[in-house]
């Protein structure tokens, strides 16, 4: 609200949600119940309001085939979310994470080594941080660091400028009915980059070498054993990397203070 209110300050705004008032937080009450132009849909009708607006944002989280929102979009009714509002207006790079499990920890990795290298680097996504609040003051020198859950892929248009793709099994069922579905919608982080664009994959299991074929970009491959070809793996007790033809030990892996072989 804060972000499209500012832009639009002229526009209605509705916010619809299960809870009733009382039940917010009371940062909550603050910022929403004196917002100027906000209609509240509050209790277990609270999605019944949707008719009501042009655009609908939908949290992730909600179930993308309820009656209420599948009548709703027969109507015309544009539904949109707020990562693609993000890649939208985004005026930085964007490096997204994927993956069953691990999405966090490789995610906050990636921006401290970032960060500690003096780059104006932000974490977003499914971390706790509203991706749309990270563009404040923004640059297109800003680098963003996001991970991204299979909720808040399935519907996206664009691809990340670098993509992470990390191990993919079976879960979210309930969400999206099938596992290949669930496959599907992950792969949205790779399947509409360009040839200058970067993903980065764990090639000891298919599904993510699978994802990464659908890239037009740059391909790197990464594995916690020796694979011919990998530009990133473990031999000897010692990270490589291999990167333009040049091979090189990074560090041994008893220096890495992440214990198990997944987090190496």
């Amino acid at each position: 609200y804060q972000y499209l209110h500012k832009r639009f300050p002229h526009k209605k705004f509705g916010l619809a949600d299960t809870r009733d008032k009382e039940h917010f937080s009371v940062e909550e009450k603050e910022i929403l119940f004196p917002a100027r132009g906000m209609t509240f849909h509050l209790g277990e009708k609270y999605l019944e309001s949707m008719e009501e607006y042009d655009v609908i944002i939908k949290s992730s989280g909600i179930l993308p085939f309820l009656p209420e929102i599948e009548e709703t979009k027969k109507q015309g009714k544009m539904f949109l979310s707020q990562i693609e509002i993000f890649f939208e207006v985004c005026p930085g790079k964007i490096i997204g994470v994927t993956g069953t499990k691990g999405k966090s920890t490789t995610t906050s990795a990636i921006y401290n080594v970032l960060k500690s290298g003096h780059k104006t680097v932000r974490l977003a996504g499914i971390i706790g941080i509203p991706v749309l609040y990270t563009l404040t003051r923004a640059t297109k020198d800003t680098i963003f660091v996001v991970e991204l859950s299979s909720f808040q892929l399935m519907n996206l248009q664009v691809s990340p400028n670098i993509s992470v793709v990390q191990n993919i099994v079976h879960e979210h069922g309930d969400y999206h009915g099938t596992f290949e579905k669930y496959v599907d919608a992950k792969a949205n982080i790779a399947r509409f980059q360009k040839e200058e664009d970067v993903v980065i994959y764990n090639a000891s299991y298919p599904i993510p070498k699978k994802i990464a074929e659908m890239s037009k970009g740059k391909k790197y491959a990464f594995s916690s054993s020796f694979v011919e070809g990998m530009n990133a793996f473990v031999h000897e007790d010692k990270v490589f990397v291999s990167f333009e033809g040049k091979r090189r030990a990074v560090l041994p892996i008893h220096d890495i203070p992440l214990r198990g072989e997944f987090n190496i």
